[in-house]
């Protein structure tokens, strides 16, 4: 009788122990993707800021310079140490919204759409930056901390 209890408990066991590891690695998947997107955004930025004239782009690329050097730099160290990340990466993003939303000359159909897709791009970097930070604080996989580093540094995303 027992020997059948601990088989039942034994593969009860297996079954709660897979439902978990199912879970982490579903975690993990999630926080990478949304580390990825971010530096898809990143980049995208970077590519708008190519249309802008010669000023307003060198100022949004290097804004986009400092979200990188941050994120590296700064939030990742933390986040690994379990360490609430500070603002400067916050305050980037606004800088950023300045120069998407800075007004265009009249009739320019073709850079206001530019302006809208960087727009979507800013909406998308804000949205996975907050996911990145609440996965950290729910326990960032280690195999995320690459992740944004390398899509930045190739300029694409894999």
């Amino acid at each position: 009788m027992a020997g059948i209890a601990f088989a039942i408990i034994g593969v009860l066991y297996a079954i709660l122990m897979t439902f978990v590891i199912v879970s982490v690695w579903e975690a993990g998947d999630g926080a990478q993707d949304s580390s990825r997107a971010e530096a898809r955004a990143v980049v995208d930025l970077n590519h708008y800021a190519d249309t802008l004239p010669a000023a307003e782009g060198a100022a949004m690329r290097e804004l986009t310079g400092e979200y990188i050097h941050i994120v590296e730099q700064q939030e990742w160290p933390a986040m690994a140490g379990g360490q609430p990340v500070g603002r400067a990466g916050s305050a980037v993003i606004s800088k950023l919204w300045k120069c998407v939303d800075a007004p265009l000359p009249d009739g320019a159909d073709a850079a206001a759409n530019r302006q809208s897709e960087a727009r979507a791009d800013l909406r998308a970097l804000t949205l996975n930056r907050d996911a990145r930070l609440a996965a950290a604080d729910a326990g960032l996989p280690s195999v995320t901390v690459d992740v944004f580093t390398d899509v930045v540094d190739d300029g694409t995303a894999r």
